[in-house]
């Protein structure tokens, strides 16, 4: 059933600090919207509605109004997180195309609380457009960082609060070294060469979201970049010529 929109923004204005089980259109629509919750559900499978059950369950105690929700509920959530760690982040169940569930994750930065991370992936559902597969990396295995063939879904960072993270990976990107054909494979998508060969992984995620989300300033470093080697060369080319010239005055 429809929630009553209008009539539910009347209340929060006239009644705000009243108990929801005192109030009670306030009570008949929370009850419409778990009921509706309830029927859609009912019609899925199990595989489907157990994940779910799971998050609520979390949510219940760690969300908006869960009891637990400032305090920290596991011993990984307690920890700080070095730009790179590998994490497992239990993502909930978002909306749309967002990252839902349980998967590893690269830290970007930790916070008190919080951590910014980059969700990675083993699946490629083919669905990715364009736009999307310009800012993502594509890794292979290496048996120790990637069990698997990965994606790091740079598109889909989050900051999360710690007590996301079910487990500490124990590993770190900056262990992994970047094959010289995935490498390759982005400095052509980049249209540049500035990750170099024997690259670790951290570096080249650094070089990427420079890239895509500080344009202006990748393209100043690279800029600078071209004239420091610029100044080197005719730096070492004086040097010879102050030899030959003390050369031929001796």
């Amino acid at each position: 059933m429809p929630i009553n929109t209008k009539r539910l923004l009347q209340l929060k204005t006239t009644n705000p600090t009243k108990i929801v089980s005192q109030e009670k259109d306030v009570a008949n629509q929370l009850r419409y919207t778990l009921n509706d919750t309830s029927s859609i559900l009912d019609n899925n499978l199990v595989k489907e509605v157990v994940p779910f059950i799971f998050w609520n369950d979390t949510w219940n105690k760690i969300g908006f109004f869960g009891l637990s929700k400032n305090h920290p509920v596991r011993a990984v959530s307690g920890k700080r997180y070095s730009r790179g760690r590998k994490v497992f982040v239990d993502f909930g169940l978002n909306a749309g195309r967002e990252s839902s569930l349980p998967h590893p994750a690269i830290v970007i930065h930790n916070f008190k609380d919080l951590v910014l991370v980059a969700p990675t992936t083993s699946e490629d559902d083919g669905l990715l457009d364009k736009e999307i597969e310009k800012v993502i990396i594509s890794v292979p295995k290496d048996g120790i960082v990637f069990p698997q063939d990965t994606i790091i879904e740079l598109h889909q960072m989050r900051c999360v609060s710690k007590n996301r993270i079910i487990n500490d990976l124990n590993c770190n990107v900056d262990q992994y070294i970047v094959p010289n054909d995935t490498v390759d494979e982005l400095n052509k998508k980049m249209k540049t060469t500035v990750i170099p060969y024997g690259a670790n992984l951290k570096q080249v995620i650094e070089a990427k979201l420079c890239y895509h989300y500080a344009p202006d300033i990748f393209h100043q470093n690279i800029h600078l970049n071209t004239v420091i080697e610029q100044l080197q060369k005719e730096n070492e080319k004086m040097k010879k010529q102050i030899l030959e010239f003390q050369s031929i005055n001796k």
